[in-house]
């Protein structure tokens, strides 16, 4: 896990802006003490937890064949 996340410091993503993609480092901040999960904007907020659900967990979940229980 730990490995996984220090890939992610090396990572950008590409978000559509009308015609225009924008292109955003996955992890803004990389102390010891920063989110992991931050805003794509500047990374000083936690992102929205519904968010990381529908973005995240929920597609691993299904790719793995699981349920996420709990979760709306």
């Amino acid at each position: 896990m730990i490995q996984r996340i220090h890939r992610l410091k090396k990572l950008t993503i590409e978000v559509r802006a009308g015609r225009a993609i924008r292109r955003y480092k996955v992890v803004k901040s990389t102390g010891p003490d920063d989110l992991v999960f931050q805003s794509i904007k500047d990374g000083k907020k936690p992102m929205n937890d519904q968010n990381i659900l529908k973005r995240y967990i929920k597609p691993a979940a299904a790719k793995l064949g699981l349920r996420v229980i709990g979760a709306r």
